[in-house]
C-alpha cells in the first residue's frame, strides 16, 4: 500500500524529533537491560523523562561483559547462569519479564549503549546515562566475539575444570573434554586433541582419561612451590622494586589523563563539524571508530597505572603464598577454584605420552621466577625512567601486576579457600581484569628464564614493541 503524503510528513518530523533527542544526549524509545525509563522533576518544576541505572540489573551487565571478556564464556553460557540467579527482565506492560534469551545477552554485549553513547542512524552521541562499561572492556568483548566469527569456535556443553589450560604436546593443540559411554552404558570422561580430531593435522595424541590427566596436574603443581625462604627473597626484591617506579607511574598517569581530555575534544569538534554539514558521514563514522578505539587503550593505561601501591603489594603477597602454599591449596580446593589456580598460575600444560612434559606460567610467575629478576628489574627502571622522561605519550602499559588473573574477583587464593568449603563464588559483580587470551603456537616450551621484563610502574610488564 502506497504511503500518504500525510504519512510521509509524520515519519519525516518523527525522524526529526528522534535525531534532535539523540543529539541532546536522550535515550531513543525503552531503555535497554540494566537501565530503566523513571520521570524526574526539573529545578524549574517541570516534569521529563529520562533513564537511570537498574540497581538490581546493572551489576549483571557488567558481569556479562566481564565474563565474555575472558574468553571462557558464550552467550549461551550467560544466559544459562543468569537463568540459574533468576535474573529476569524488566517487566513491561505488554511483557511479563522473563528468562533472558541467548540472542537477547548477544544484543546486549554487542550495544555500544552502554558506553555511554546514544546511536541514531549510525551516528554516536553522548548520552546523559551513566556509562556501565569502559571503552576498554567493550572492546575486548568484541575483540572476542570477532576471534570467535573468524575460528568458526563453537565451545561444546561438556565442561572440566582444566579446559583451556590443557595442550597436546604432539602439535601445540588444546585438549579438550568429552564424555562417553560404553556398550554397557557406563559413563566416563576423557580428553583428547582437537587437533587431530577436528582438524586432521597428523596428530597421533588419541585421548586420556580425565582422572589420569587431574593426577598428573595434581603431581605437576609441586614444580611451583617453592621453601618460604625463597619466596621471601622474591618479595623483598620486587617490594623495593615498586617502591622505586611508583612515581614513573604517576606520570604515566598525568599523560594519559590530558590525552584522554584531548580525545574528547576532538571528538566534539568532530561532531559539531559533521552537525554544520562540514565532516561528511562515513568520515565521522571512521573517525569515531579510531577515537574509540585509542580511549580504549588509554582507559587501560589509566586503569592500570591508578592501581594503588598497597593494592600492589597485596597481589605480590598473593603471588608468593601461592609459590609457597600453592599445592596444598590445589589439592583442598573443589574443581571451580581448581579451574581459577590453574588459569593463575599456568598459560598452558604440556600433555604428550601420558605426562606433563613442560607448561608456561602467565607473566606474574614467569617474571618473579626469573633467575635474573633482580638485574631484569634494575635495568628496567633505568629503561622506564628514560621512555617515560623522553616520550611518556608513547608509553604502553600492558596488564599489571594487580590485574592479573591471581587477583582477579576479590584474588584467587581467598576464592580457592571459599571453595574447598564447596560455597558458591558470590554475585556480587566486581570490577576486575581478564588474562590474556593467547594463540596457539604449536607445541610448548618452558620459556627461558633470561627473559626480560618491564615495570612501567605497576606491576612486572615484558618489554612490547610499543617502546
Amino acid at each position: 500500500m502506497a504511503t500518504t503524503p500525510e504519512g510521509r510528513n509524520l515519519a519525516t518530523e518523527t525522524k526529526k524529533g528522534m535525531l534532535q533527542k539523540a543529539k541532546g544526549g536522550g535515550t531513543i524509545g525503552v531503555a535497554p537491560f540494566g537501565y530503566i525509563n523513571v520521570r524526574e522533576r526539573t529545578p524549574e518544576g517541570r516534569e521529563i523523562r529520562t533513564v537511570a541505572v537498574d540497581p538490581e540489573r546493572a551489576p549483571w551487565v557488567v558481569w556479562m561483559f566481564e565474563q565474555y571478556a575472558t574468553g571462557e564464556w558464550t552467550s549461551a553460557m550467560l544466559a544459562e547462569e543468569l537463568a540459574s540467579h533468576k535474573v529476569t527482565a524488566l517487566p513491561r506492560p505488554k511483557s511479563k519479564g522473563g528468562p533472558l534469551a541467548v540472542s537477547y545477552v548477544g544484543s546486549i554485549i554487542q550495544n555500544r549503549y552502554y558506553t555511554g553513547v546514544v546511536t541514531f542512524e549510525g551516528v554516536e552521541y553522548p548520552g546523559k546515562h551513566p556509562a556501565l562499561v569502559s571503552e576498554d572492556l567493550f572492546q575486548r568483548v568484541q575483540a572476542v566475539r570477532q576471534g570467535r566469527v573468524a575460528s568458526q569456535e563453537r565451545p561444546r556443553i561438556h565442561t572440566h575444570y582444566l579446559k583451556g589450560s590443557v595442550f597436546c604436546g604432539e602439535c601445540g593443540e588444546p585438549l579438550t573434554f568429552e564424555q562417553s559411554r560404553n556398550g554397557r552404558g557406563v559413563l566416563y570422561d576423557y580428553f583428547y586433541c582437537l587437533g587431530r580430531q577436528r582438524r586432521k593435522n597428523g596428530c597421533t595424541f588419541r585421548a586420556i582419561q580425565a582422572p589420569i590427566l587431574e593426577d598428573l596436574v595434581e603431581d605437576h603443581w609441586r614444580s611451583v612451590t617453592l621453601p618460604t625462604t625463597s619466596t621471601n627473597q622474591i618479595r623483598d626484591v620486587v617490594a623495593s622494586h615498586i617502591r622505586q617506579v611508583v612515581p614513573e607511574r604517576d606520570r604515566d598517569r598525568q599523560a594519559a589523563e590530558t590525552q584522554l581530555a584531548e580525545l574528547q575534544r576532538e571528538s566534539d569538534r568532530l561532531l559539531r563539524a559533521h552537525l554544520a554539514d562540514a565532516v561528511p558521514l562515513d568520515q565521522l563514522k571512521r573517525e569515531q571508530g579510531r577515537i574509540a578505539i585509542e580511549r580504549a587503550s588509554l582507559e587501560n593505561r589509566l586503569r592500570q597505572s591508578a592501581v594503588e601501591e598497597t593494592r600492589l603489594f597485596e597481589a605480590l603477597d598473593q603471588i608468593c603464598e601461592l609459590l609457597t602454599s600453592g599445592h596444598d591449596l590445589y589439592l583442598r580446593a573443589d574443581d571451580l577454584g581448581r579451574r581459577d589456580l590453574n588459569q593463575a598460575v599456568f598459560e598452558r600444560i604440556v600433555i604428550h605420552d601420558d605426562e606433563v612434559t613442560s607448561s608456561d606460567l602467565t607473566p606474574p610467575f614467569r617474571r618473579v621466577l626469573s633467575s635474573t629478576l633482580e638485574s631484569d628489574l634494575e635495568a628496567e627502571r633505568q629503561l622506564t625512567s628514560t621512555v617515560t622522561r623522553s616520550n611518556a605519550r608513547h608509553l604502553r602499559l600492558i596488564p599489571d601486576l594487580a590485574s592479573e588473573p591471581v587477583d582477579k574477583r576479590g584474588g584467587v587464593i581467598g576464592q580457592a579457600r571459599r571453595r574447598i568449603d564447596r560455597t558458591r563464588p558470590s554475585a556480587v559483580v566486581q570490577a576486575t581484569q581478564d588474562p590474556e587470551q593467547t594463540k596457539n603456537s604449536g607445541p610448548s616450551q618452558v620459556r627461558s628464564s633470561n627473559e626480560s621484563f618491564l615495570v612501567a610502574g605497576t606491576g612486572f610488564e615484558p618489554v612490547t614493541s610499543g617502546l
